[in-house]
This record gives structure tokens, sequence and C-alpha cells, in this order.
């Protein structure tokens, strides 16, 4: 609807309101020469400064969008508008002008008959001064946003300049508009230099920075001025190019737009429209680079994709097919119940299928045929069974085995040879089913073969194609015989061994434990349709499933047992089965044995595969090198080898990541059943030592490669560091398992603990240390062994500490450093006392850690440890960055960085390097912070440390936000999360979400800052870290403000301060109560918002955190501001002020004092 008029509309600073411009509406209101402007308070969501962790600037271009939107609705029916802003709503009109022109809207700005500017920040402030230099150091980022906010305030400004202020004429990219700039002459917070800029059009007005508006007469300077640039906006031409304009604005007669008669003089009528006409054209969506474009592709004729595949396996037209004979289709029956065997199914039938030599399998991929299919595994598998299923479904394909199929059972692996059927009778079976008069079959079993293949050939070239499944085999002479010769026949063999007949060999493993549970399901059901026990108790089906190594065979006996009683809970099944002892004897019924089954297996092997059979489960790990078999066995490598490849043959090993091998579980217990009767023989014990000596040698070898001294003599049993963590990442399962089983009276029991530490504490396997730890320190309790005990303590100490057990971490050090003063020893007391600063750190006992790590250094000179010296003064640093000494914590790493550089330990000094990075990050000293820290990650690259790769990447990820590379710091993030996933630190994992969600906020990018910390809360929960969790409440409090979400911000600061709270952390516990009151503030409940802030205030005083009370009395006094309390908002912005300039912060004070001014207008105003 057209408007008669001027429309003038008013945009606010982004610490003020609509209220601003009461005064100047007032005056405009009362001047009979102005009635043809109407003012058009224009708001948008802001607020004072307040001290907002996270965020609090308004955005610049969301309040930019906001006034398109205002101009098209609010003022969409004034033929011309003047824009007047303040303070930083110049900032808001600039950036709507240069996104109208980006977008092509030009056209649409030509009603703009105007832009004043009054106080704009164009080239900054002190307000912008103050945040960008960091008001509130690490805990208030906010300010960090600013930092890249001069750049986009420049560049707008140059888009103006060059396509407003000096365009020539109105296009798409283009508006001539002039632009009025004023500053105040006795302005505190713009200087007249930032505000006046490079704009032309420029002039001082009497007044600090909000004093200009204060138009108390229609004298005042501010609005006198403002009278003449309204009254000559309105009777100024069009500018150029506006006849183009008149289509886009609805069609208004010409001279409509920009051509408005002096006041007074007759208006003509203005109809104003929508002439926006037509459709909207859609299309392909682009992400980033990426064109996403989706095709539909229809089939060309009524030929399914599944007919055209049949038909690709149908064999070429010839003579009709004849019925099999009788008997050549007998196959024994097939088990009601089988499951998690489909892609066995499939990919025995693709080679099954007929076709030429190089059709397409069923994957599409071509391949030559090879129709002999041998089946291998180890006994109980259920190689038998996938045979029969794929031999039924092979004869059931329509053309694929039109000549029947031929089954027979070897009885390969019967213990009786004479029961062991041999070729010449299967030939003979054979040959008879085929038709072939027994006359005149051959009688030798050559002569038979080469028959067999001819009958064979023959039925494939005439139609009658035939399948043969060839189960049990034990041997190749077995099978031999009986293999066709053509290109047409198909067989399936099936053995416990991986036979050498030129087959296409498929290695059957066992289950999936999914499918093993369904196996149960469906056996259970088959015998009593109502037995649910599986679904009822899933999990107690799982662990049955489990003991039985998934296993088939043993699944099906387990199954049946359940099924003759159907009342028993599958509880007490498992429990049974727990038993290692019985439970091969328990997987028994009727004529189905699991061990029967490997019975089979065992009696096959020659005597030298059946001693290291049997002595294989000595090992107590889950695999073994052929290095150890040999140590096993006392032979050499070699020889070791040729064993454990004919064992893996006959399916009682599997080969792993070579040269490794694994046992079944099931199978190791029959091998160790074996194995305890015959031990005398064996001599078991003492291959069970050589283990043992095996193993401790080797681990304190490659321990020498990881001592961080370049001076510690390294072990020739490894070439290199690299070889040496290849055998360690290869053996820790199996070198845990030894120390934990070997004899109390052998060395590895204790001293495999110190051989391993450096290793478990490289790759972070806290909880082996523990279990390790605690074992020594009990063993040297008992022995006396008072050295080795206090070690042990120190390793259970510094384990419990990384898995953030912190007040068992300290009673550990505790215990280590009361041994070490009892015995004297002066160098491990200095070491005990640095470990327990260290933990004493963790729970914020900051000054007794100065003096806990001050110990450790003076005891360290004294004993002349340089390398000791360095570790303590790096933990001092840390206490001291945590007590504000931040000088003196860049002191001490550098100390630290220096001794460590000296004494050659790259580790210790890419360490130093991060916590001196972490110091001058504190400080403001962020280009020098962010040096170091990629010092810090060279170096842990350099080392292969993975994990201190991610601590580096997450700090340098820090310093990176705090200049504004907020890409940059993502992408750090981004791999601190990725490399504590990949070395298994949840917590760490939760700290990498938690930073990464902080920038993603400071990007703007909220939601999806609001998912991260989710993310990172889950993560605190699950590990137990209250601290970590009250912090990630808190930074989710923060996002949720930050997208108007209010309720659920006040609901995380809620659950924060519990927890803060909870665990006695009085600081974040006033800083909860801050987040909370700002967003009690943002819903109206200000009564509950000045409650909250002076709880922060009483904490602040409480713990003498002067700084943190100047926030609390700056956020208190806005909140007073509020509720109308002028005088007692007054007076905390001075208190504000005061500790400021008390505490030296300029900034902040700044801050205060701009705060005071405003808070003393509205007071003024009424």
């Amino acid at each position: 609807m057209a408007v008669d008029g001027l429309g003038v509309v008013l945009v606010h600073g982004f610490r003020s309101g609509p209220e601003t411009w009461q005064h100047v509406r007032d005056r405009i209101g009362e001047d009979d020469e102005l009635k043809f402007v109407t003012t058009l308070p224009f708001s948008y969501a802001t607020g004072l400064t307040r001290y907002h962790p996270l965020k609090t600037w308004t955005s610049i271009s969301a309040a930019a969008d906001s006034l398109r939107e205002f101009l098209r609705t609010e003022a969409g029916g004034f033929p011309r508008v003047v824009l007047v802003s303040h303070s930083m709503g110049g900032l808001i009109v600039q950036r709507h002008l240069a996104r109208m022109l980006s977008d092509g809207n030009g056209q649409e700005l030509a009603r703009i008959g105007r832009v004043v500017m009054l106080a704009c920040p164009n080239d900054g402030s002190q307000l912008f001064l103050s945040l960008r230099q960091g008001i509130f150091g690490r805990r208030h980022p906010q300010e960090s946003e600013l930092r890249p906010l001069n750049e986009q305030v420049g560049e707008t400004r140059r888009r103006v300049l060059h396509d407003v202020v000096h365009a020539a004429r109105v296009t798409d990219r283009t508006c001539p508009i002039p632009f009025s700039v004023y500053a105040g002459d006795s302005d505190g917070v713009v200087p007249m230099a930032s505000a006046q800029s490079v704009f032309r059009d420029t002039a001082a007005l009497p007044g600090d920075h909000f004093g200009i508006l204060r138009a108390v007469g229609a004298e005042h300077r501010t609005f006198t001025t403002l009278r003449r640039l309204l009254r000559e906006t309105a009777a100024a031409p069009d500018p150029p190019g506006t006849a183009e304009t008149s289509e886009v604005c609805g069609g208004l007669p010409a001279g409509a737009v920009g051509s408005r008669p002096a006041p007074g003089a007759p208006q003509p009528p203005v109809t104003v429209g929508n002439a926006i006409s037509g459709g909207r054209q859609h299309a392909p969506v682009i992400q980033g680079h990426t064109v996403n474009v989706t095709f539909r592709s229809e089939p060309s004729t009524g030929t399914s994709g599944a007919e055209s595949r049949d038909a690709g396996h149908r064999p070429p037209a010839g003579p009709a097919a004849s019925p099999p004979v009788q008997g050549a289709a007998g196959l024994p029956v097939r088990s009601a119940t089988f499951t998690g065997r489909e892609d066995d199914v499939r990919a025995l039938l693709d080679d099954l299928a007929p076709r030429t030599g190089t059709d397409a399998g069923a994957t599409g991929t071509p391949r030559v045929p090879v129709l002999v299919q041998a089946v291998a595994g180890m006994g109980g598998v259920g190689k038998t069974e996938l045979a029969l299923q794929t031999a039924e479904r092979a004869l059931a394909r329509p053309g694929w085995f039109p000549g029947g199929v031929l089954f027979a059972d070897l009885n390969g692996y019967d213990p009786t040879p004479e029961r062991r059927t041999s070729a010449e009778a299967v030939l003979d079976t054979f040959l008879r089913a085929l038709g072939t008069p027994p006359e005149e079959i051959p009688a030798d079993a050559p002569a038979r073969s080469a028959l067999l293949r001819t009958v064979l050939a023959d039925r494939a070239a005439h139609g009658r194609r035939t399948l043969l499944v060839i189960d049990n085999a034990g041997s190749e002479e077995q099978v031999r015989p009986l293999l066709p010769g053509d290109d047409a026949t198909g067989v399936l063999v099936t053995s416990r061994h991986s036979l050498d007949i030129g087959a296409r060999l498929h290695t059957l493993d066992t289950l999936e434990p999914h499918a093993s549970v369904d196996l149960i399901r469906q056996q259970l059901h088959h015998a009593r349709t109502g037995d649910t026990r599986v679904d009822d108790d899933p999990d107690a089906a799982a662990r049955i499933a489990d003991l039985c190594g998934h296993l088939p065979l043993a699944l099906h006996v387990i199954a049946a047992l359940l099924a003759d009683t159907p009342q028993r809970p599958l509880t007490s099944m498992a429990d049974a089965l727990a038993d290692g002892h019985t439970r091969l004897q328990l997987l028994t019924r009727a004529d189905r044995a699991v061990q029967a089954a490997f019975d089979l297996s065992y009696a096959n092997l020659t005597p030298d595969q059946a001693r290291l059979f049997r002595l294989l489960p000595l090992n107590p790990g889950p695999d073994l090198s052929t290095e150890t078999a040999a140590h096993l066995l006392d032979a050499d490598q070699a020889a070791a080898e040729v064993l454990l490849t004919d064992l893996a043959r006959a399916h009682l090993v599997e080969p792993g990541v070579w040269p490794r091998w694994r046992m079944h579980d099931l199978l190791r217990l029959h091998a160790d059943h074996h194995g305890r009767t015959q031990a005398d023989e064996d001599h078991r014990d003492t291959a069970h030592t050589r283990l043992l000596d095996h193993y401790l040698a080797t681990a304190e070898a490659a321990d020498t490669h990881l001592s961080p001294l370049p001076q510690t003599p390294r072990s020739p049993a490894f070439t290199d560091r690299r070889r040496a963590l290849e055998w360690l990442d290869a053996e820790h399962a199996n070198l845990t398992a030894a120390a934990t089983t070997a004899p109390h009276n052998h060395p590895a029991h204790t001293d495999i603990t110190s051989a391993l530490y450096q290793y478990f504490d490289l790759r972070r396997r806290f909880d082996d240390i523990i279990t390790l730890a605690n074992q020594t320190r009990t063993a040297h309790r008992e022995t006396g062994n008072r050295q080795g005990e206090a070690a042990a303590w120190s390793y259970l100490g510094l384990a419990l500490r990384e898995v953030r057990r912190f007040d068992d971490a300290i009673t550990a050090h505790q215990q280590d450093l009361d041994i070490c003063r009892e015995t004297g020893d002066r160098h491990g007391e200095g070491s005990a006392w640095g470990n327990l600063g260290l933990a004493l750190r963790e729970v914020g006992g900051f000054d007794d850690a100065i003096t806990a790590c001050t110990h450790a250094r003076d005891m360290h000179r004294e004993t002349g440890d340089r390398h000791g010296e360095g570790s303590a003064w790096g933990n001092l640093g840390l206490a001291l960055r945590e007590v504000g000494g931040f000088d003196d914590a860049i002191t001490a790493c550098t100390h630290a960085r220096d001794i460590f550089r000296e004494t050659g330990d790259r580790h210790g000094e890419g360490m130093a390097w991060g916590n001196l990075g972490l110091a001058l990050r504190e400080v403001g000293r962020f280009d020098e912070a962010i040096t170091a820290l990629q010092q810090d990650l060279d170096i842990c690259r350099e080392t292969g440390d993975r994990h201190g790769e991610g601590r580096a990447w997450n700090n340098l990820g820090l310093a990176l936000r705090e200049v504004g590379r907020f890409d940059d710091a993502i992408t750090a993030h981004t791999h601190t999360r990725d490399i504590y996933r990949e070395t298994g630190d949840r917590h760490g994992e939760g700290r990498a979400w938690g930073n990464l969600g902080l920038v993603l906020g400071e990007v703007g990018r909220f939601d999806d800052a609001i998912t991260v910390l989710t993310r990172a809360l889950d993560i605190f929960r699950e590990t137990g870290d209250r601290h970590g969790e009250g912090r990630a409440w808190n930074n989710l409090g923060l996002a949720l403000w930050e997208v108007g979400r209010f309720d659920d911000a006040i609901t995380a600061h809620r659950q924060d301060l519990d927890i803060c709270r909870e665990t006695g952390d009085r600081h974040g516990e006033g800083m909860a109560w801050n987040n909370l009151g700002l967003a009690l503030g943002e819903v109206g409940r200000f009564d509950d918002a000045i409650t909250a802030h002076r709880q922060d205030l009483d904490i602040c005083r409480e713990t003498g955190d002067r700084h943190g009370e100047g926030r609390a009395w700056n956020n208190l006094g806005l909140a007073l501001r509020k509720v109308g309390r002028f005088d007692d908002a007054i007076d905390a912005c001075i208190r504000a002020r005061d500790i400021f300039r008390e505490t030296g912060d300029q900034h902040s004070e700044g801050i205060a004092r701009a705060n005071l001014e405003e808070v003393r207008g509205c007071a003024t105003g009424g």
C-alpha cells in the first residue's frame, strides 16, 4: 500500500535500542516543516556490551538481512526513504547496501534518497580495540569475532564507496546515494577520524558518543542538521538511471521515485504494487564446486534386470535335456537352520554358473570360470552344510545342472584307514549311477577315472551337465581321480585341509556373532515355535555364541541341548560353558560332539605336528609369531614355519598377518587338554620357561629403542625404533598376558612392567599399566623389594592420572615419595615430587603443585639429573600458568625446552614447545604461540607420537582461534578429534569436540556447534569427567543462547552450575552464575538475572578474583538498568570501571566506561 511522504528509517547501534532515537523523533514530530516525514525505528536483537564467554557481538550480516526485510515491509510503501544510523548501526546500513548490490538489486536501492551516519566506527573504535585485544583473555573469547570484523567492514566500505558514493547511475550493481557522515566532537568511543573515515561529506556535531542524539531543543545542532538534510532529500531529483527502476518498484508514475516536490507542494498520486511476475526456474543444487545431478535409468525393454541376469546364465541352445538317471540326484538332507553364509553361497554359485570362459560373474567382473570349488575349514565349521545348501540351489536353477548331482562322502578323516572311502569305490559308484553297465567298468582306478571324465563330458555336450559333490576329503589322492576334464561339469569338494587339486579355494571361517545368535534362535524355534528364550535374553544368547567360538557344530549342539531342556534359562547354560575345563565335554549330544570332531583332525597329525599343537596353548595371548613358536619347540624358525603351515593346512591353526598364527578357542581347549596329559613327554614346563624368557628379553631390548635420550645404548636385537615398535605392537597382548600368568618366581612376572611402561605410555594403554603395576607392586612388597615397589607405585600413579583418577594418583605418588624418603633415594624422591605435582595440578591444588615441582627441580639439580630437571621445569610451568603467573611460566617452559635440547630429548622438547605456546597465548603473544605450537606438532610427527600430535593440533587450534584464523582452527581441532579417536583417548576426543564447537560458534555455525558440543557432553558423561561435563554444559548453553533458545540455555547453565557446586569449582560456579544471568535477561527475567549476577559478584569477592568482580559489576549494572534502577546501575558501572582501572585493564575499562555513558543517557532521558 502506497504511503505519502518521506520515510526516515532509524538504525540504532549494537549497544542500544530504538529508545536511543526518542529525542530525535520528538523534535521531528514537533516541527511543522517536517510534516511530510514519518520516522520508522528499526530494531534488531542486540543489547549492551556484556561479558559473554562465547560471543555477544551482534551479527552485522544478520542485522543487514533484517534491515532489507524491514525496508520491503514496514517501509515498503514509501516512494523515498532516508537511512539514519547511529554508531555501529552505520555498519549495518553499509552491509545492507553492499549485499543488495552483490545480489544484483541495485535498482531497488534507488528509492533511498540519502544515508546519514552519526558516530559510525568506520575505522574501528575504542570498543573494537578493547574487544580485539582481549577483554577477558582466554575466559572470554567474544573478542575474537571482531578480529575478522575489521576486514569485513573494510571490504564493505570499499564496495559502498565505489558502487554507491561514487556511482554514476542506477544499475543492477551500482546505485548513487549521497552519504552525510558526522562525528561527535567529544566522542570517547569512536574517534572523529574513524567516524569520518574517507567519506567526503563529513562534519562534527557537539557532544559525546550518545550526547549527539539528545536533541533537547529545536536549535540543537544535530536536529537542525538533520532537518536540512531531510528537506534537501525530499526536493532532490531522481538519480541517473532511475527510469529503469519504475518497473521494479511496481510501475510508479514518472517522477514518483526520487522526484518529490518541495515540502508543501501538491502531491501526485502514487501507487505502489508488486510488479514481479513469472515463475521461478529451478536449477541443479550446487554444493561447493560440485554439481549434484540425479539421473534415473529406465530399461529400454520390458525385461527386468533380474531376468536379464538369469538369461545371461542360461547355457547355449542344444539338445533337449534328458532327465537325470535314477540315483543321480541323491543328496543328504539339508539342515532346516542355515544362516550367515549367504555371501559364501553366492560366491560358489557364481563359479558354478554355466557360461563361457570370459562371461561376467554375479559381481559383474569378467573372470575365467573355475568349475572345481574346494571348501576348506576346521572341523565343525559347516563345510558340508554349505556344500549341500549350494548344491540344492544350483539344482533349482533352470538349465544349470539338468544331468543331476552325484554325491560322495569320502570319510577322509576316519581314524581307521580301512573305513575311508577309496577313489576306486567312488568311481565305481559314480559310473554305475550314470548308467554305465557294470561289465564295462574297468578294474583299475586310472581307467575308471578316464571313463568317468569321458561320460561326464559326453553328458555335458548333450545338455546334461552334472554336478559332483565330494565331501570330507582327507587328501589330494582321494579327490584327483574323481575330477572331470571338461569345462562344463561342476564340482564341490569339502576338506579340513587346503587341498592342492587345482580348485578355487574357499576358506570357511566361523560365523559372525549376529549369525551365531540367529542360528541358536532358528534351531530353538524349529524345535518349539513358542521358544523365545533368545529374544527374551539376547545378552545371554550372545554370551553362549561367544563361548562356542561361533563354531556352527558347537552352536548346533548347544541349541539341541537347550531344546531338550526348554525350562533352562540361557544364563544357566552360559555359566556352565564359562568353565573352560569342562566346556568341550558339555558340547556333546547323542551322535554329535565337538571334541570328537577335533579328535579326527588331531589323529591325522604327525608326532612333530601334534607336539607343536599341544604346546601352542602355552602362549597366553590371542596369537603368536613363528619366532615364538620356534622358542616353544626349541627349534629354528624354518622348522617351526613348516609345522605351522602343516597345522594351517589342516585348519588347526589359522594364518594371520604374516608371520603370525592364531587358534580357535575351542581348538585351544582341545590342544591344552592333550598337552596336559602329555606334559612330561613334551617337556612342557621347560617350553613355558623358554617362552617367558623370550618375551622378557625381547621386550627389554625393544624398550632401549624407545628411550628419548640419544645416549641410551640400543639393543642390536632391533635395527631401529620403528622395528621395535612394530614388534611391541604385535606382541603387547601376549606380553601383558605373559606377565599376569607367569609364575611368581619368574622375572617376567614383575620385570615386564618396567620394560613395557614407555611403550604403554606412548600407545596410551593405561589399563594395562594399572594391571601390571598393581601386580608388580604386590609382588615386590611380598619379597621386600622396596625400590621395585616404589617404581611400581610411580607407574601406577602416572597411569591413574591419565585415566583421570586423580585422587588415587595422588595417593600412589605419595606412597612412592614415602618409600624414596625411607630408602634415601634422592633421585627417586625428585621424580616422585614431580609426578605428585602433576596430579595435584589436576585437582586444582595449584599452590601445592608449584611447591612439589619446585622440590623436584631442586632435587634433580642436586643429583645432577639434567633431564629430570628439564621435566621439573616443564611441570612447574604448567602449574604457574594455572595461577596466572604467565611470565614465570614462560621462563620455566623455556628452561625446560633448552634442557631437553641439550640432552637430545626430542619428545621432551616437543612437550616443552607446546607448554611454552600455551603460556605465550595467555599473554596475547599469539604469533609466537603459534610458532611454538607448530614446533611441538613437527616434533610429534618426527617421533611418531600420534597422541602427542593430537595434543599439539588441539593447542594450535586454540591459538589460531585467537587470531581469527577460524577455518584453520576448525581443521586443527578436526585433526585432534580424529587422532584421539584413532588412539582411543575418549576424554581427549571429548575435549576436541568441545573446542571444535567453540570455533564453529565463532563463525556463526551455531546449529553445528550445538551438535558438536552435545557430542562432547556425551563423551564427558561416558568417561565420568564431571568437570568436563560442566564445561560442556556451559559452552552448549552459550551456543543455545546464540540461536535464541534461551530456555534451553538456562537449563544448560543450571546444569553447569550444579556440577560446579558438586565439584567445588568456585571459579566455574561464578562463571555459571554470570552466564545464567545473561540468559535470564534474554527472557525478561531481570530480577532473577540480578540475583545471578550478585551471586557471581559474591564468589569473585570470596575468591579474590578482581577481574571477575569487575565483570560481575558490569553485567549487574546492565541488568539493573533494564528494571529502571538507574542509580544502582550507574553505581555498578562505576565500580566496574574503577576495578578495571585498578587492575590496569584499559580495554575492559573502556567497555565499562561506554556502558556507564549509556546508562546515564537512559537516566537523563527518563
